[in-house]
């Protein structure tokens, strides 16, 4: 066995189509892998036609199919359990890949120096149909991350798609946690996290590139149900991991919620319509001042797809909230997740920049109550 040789681990459920398209563009990529051995790993939950066809798909594409659990995290650990070789890189099984992706992410091994670096993580770019449930995704942060390898030479924290980690890396730190709640969401980031913590370090490879399928995410079913489980799961992850929550003040969402419920009441006690006039005065201003300042360098200036994301986004950070009131406690009110100086400095930014919006905001609209 070579220093260099590779394991690829591909978790899977119900996906053969996409699966199919990924394993023929890895059978190129592993065929023009020059440092060694490589071995595709499937672990699929999938039954009936589905999962005959992705077996399949692996006897022609020299890929070894498992059955694993309803878990994406237990699968994971399946694969790394059952690999051979001593690198093991993770891709979704939605994408496709980039015929030298392989040789770019072992390249980085092979050329650093550092005895600490513990993994790699490339870019993931998104194809296919723009819907209008994609245009909502953009303007949101939910596929950020997607190209933070772009952005920063070294990464705190990665996704499961497109990144590499030595095997004896990912023993070492107990490889993902399987004992969070939902099947899926959270375990990559604080699997890599782990890996940081522990004194690796991720380097970026920037040509290293997947090509994620929008089709995935292109449905309002699915932008809920990410929305709800990656902010309960944020909730879990502020205990595991609580040094990486900053105190950033009152969510706009929340503060807009309560002056909407304070206006309710003294409508109903004082028997006028002032107030709500006011506070839907306070959320117009307010919110443009925000979609303002979010978008005046941006070629992303769509106000409809920016309120829409906003939506999904409020909705993330409520069920943080709401997990968190379940187990005792409201630091989802005022807590941030930040995992760098230079993310926590622009947010800080961001947040006094929004404090001025919304004084404003609320002096003007004070200002309509008075003088209707």
């Amino acid at each position: 066995m070579g220093e260099y040789d590779l394991s690829i681990v591909i978790p899977t459920w119900n996906r053969s189509k996409l699966l199919d398209s990924l394993l023929k563009s890895l059978f190129a990529a592993r065929k023009a892998y020059l440092y060694g051995e490589t071995e595709v790993v499937i672990v699929d939950s999938s039954a009936g036609s589905e999962k005959e066809n992705i077996q399949n798909s692996c006897n022609i594409y020299d890929a070894r199919y498992m059955e694993g659990p309803d878990s994406v995290r237990k699968k994971r650990n399946m694969g790394i359990v059952a690999s051979r070789f001593p690198i093991i890189v993770f891709f979704d099984s939605d994408v496709t890949v980039d015929e030298d992706i392989l040789n770019l992410h072992v390249q980085t091994y092979i050329d650093s120096n550092d005895k600490q670096l513990g993994g790699t993580f490339g870019v993931t770019e998104f194809v296919g149909e723009d819907s209008f449930v994609w245009k909502i995704v953009l303007y949101s942060t939910f596929v950020d991350s997607f190209s933070f390898a772009k952005r920063f030479p070294y990464q705190s924290w990665t996704i499961g798609n497109n990144v590499s980690f030595r095997k004896s890396v990912l023993e070492e730190v107990n490889m993902f946690e399987e004992a969070f709640p939902f099947k899926l969401g959270g375990d990559d980031l604080d699997m890599s996290y782990r890996v940081t913590k522990a004194g690796y370090r991720i380097k970026s490879v920037p040509k290293a590139i997947t090509w994620h399928s929008k089709e995935t995410w292109s449905n309002i079913r699915a932008i809920n149900d990410r929305s709800k489980r990656w902010g309960s799961m944020e909730y879990y992850l502020s205990r595991r991991h609580p040094e990486i929550f900053i105190t950033s003040g009152l969510k706009t969402e929340l503060l807009w919620t309560v002056i909407f419920i304070i206006s309710l009441l003294f409508t109903i006690f004082f028997h006028t319509y002032r107030f709500i006039l006011g506070d839907i005065l306070f959320m117009f201003l307010s919110f443009m001042g925000i979609f303002f300042m979010d978008t005046k360098n941006s070629s992303k200036c769509n106000v409809i797809f920016y309120g829409l994301a906003k939506w999904f986004e409020a909705r993330y950070y409520f069920f943080h909230i709401i997990e968190g009131i379940k187990n005792g406690t409201f630091d989802g009110v005022h807590k941030t997740m930040s995992f760098s100086y230079y993310q926590t400095r622009a947010m800080l930014i961001r947040e006094s920049r929004k404090v001025w919006i919304l004084l404003i905001s609320l002096v003007l609209s004070g200002l309509f109550i008075i003088l209707i």
